[in-house]
C-alpha cells in the first residue's frame, strides 16, 4: 500500500524545519545573550552604587578625622590636658563641632574625662 503525499504537504515537510530550526535556534541564542547582559548590567550597577556607598563613607571619615585634627590643635584643649582649665569653654567647643555636623551622634551627654 503505497501513500502519496501532495506537493503542498511535501513542500510543507520541507520547508518547515528549515524555518523553524534557525527560528529557535536564534531566539535561544538570543535569550540567552539578553540575560547575560542583563546579569552583567546588574553587577555592574551594583559595583557602582557599592563604590559610591564606599565612596561617601571615605568622605565622611576624612571629615570627622579632619574635625578630631582640628580640635586637638586648639590651644584651649591642649592647656585643658596640660592643667584642668576652663572646663566650660572646652565643652562649649566640642557642643558646637558637634551641633554643626551631622555625622556625630547628639543623643549622650558630652562629658570631659581625664584619664
Amino acid at each position: 500500500m503505497k501513500t502519496s503525499f501532495s506537493i503542498t504537504l511535501k513542500l510543507l515537510l520541507f520547508i518547515l524545519p528549515l524555518v523553524c530550526l534557525p527560528t529557535v535556534i536564534v531566539g535561544y541564542l538570543s535569550y540567552d545573550a539578553s540575560v547575560d547582559r542583563v546579569a552583567r548590567l546588574s553587577r555592574e550597577e551594583q559595583m557602582l552604587r557599592a563604590e559610591a556607598a564606599a565612596n561617601e563613607i571615605n568622605w565622611i571619615f576624612q571629615t570627622c578625622g579632619m574635625d578630631l585634627e582640628t580640635i586637638a590643635r586648639l590651644p584651649m584643649i591642649q592647656e585643658f590636658c596640660a592643667k584642668k582649665k576652663s572646663e566650660e569653654q572646652v565643652e562649649a567647643i566640642l557642643r558646637d563641632y558637634i551641633l554643626r555636623s551631622q555625622y556625630y551622634e547628639r543623643d549622650p551627654p558630652l562629658r570631659l574625662s581625664r584619664r
